[in-house]
């Protein structure tokens, strides 16, 4: 499974690429733990496969998954559930939540220095 950083999913963004980005965590965690563009679904929620391949539409689509932080499991399981049901192109967002903010707080810092 194919692993990502804050800063390889700032460039998918600043790129304009095609891709769905999913919170895996549960939907109350969904409003402290969202990335701006991410959609909220639960690797918990048996339905959990259905709900992205609805969302995408496709199993070819790109998927990135992510949860809390670096310790999480929830995206790691959730990306191997969507693996076993054939879904090609599945990126696994492993510093998630906690990283993207320390990331962006990063850079808002170093931008506010010019």
């Amino acid at each position: 499974m194919q692993t990502i950083n804050a800063q390889e999913l700032k460039f998918m963004w600043d790129r304009g690429e095609d891709f769905l980005l999913v919170n895996t965590l549960a939907a109350a965690d969904f409003p402290k733990t969202k990335i701006p563009g991410a959609a909220s679904f639960p690797e918990a929620d048996p339905d959990f496969v259905n709900l992205v391949l609805q969302r995408t539409g496709s199993k070819e689509k790109t998927i990135v998954l992510y949860g809390a932080n670096s310790a999480c499991t929830f995206a790691g399981s959730a990306a191997q559930k969507l693996l076993d049901a054939g879904f090609v192109d599945v990126l696994l967002y492993e510093g998630g939540a906690e990283e993207w903010q320390a990331f962006m707080k990063a850079k808002r810092s170093t931008v506010s220095k010019w």
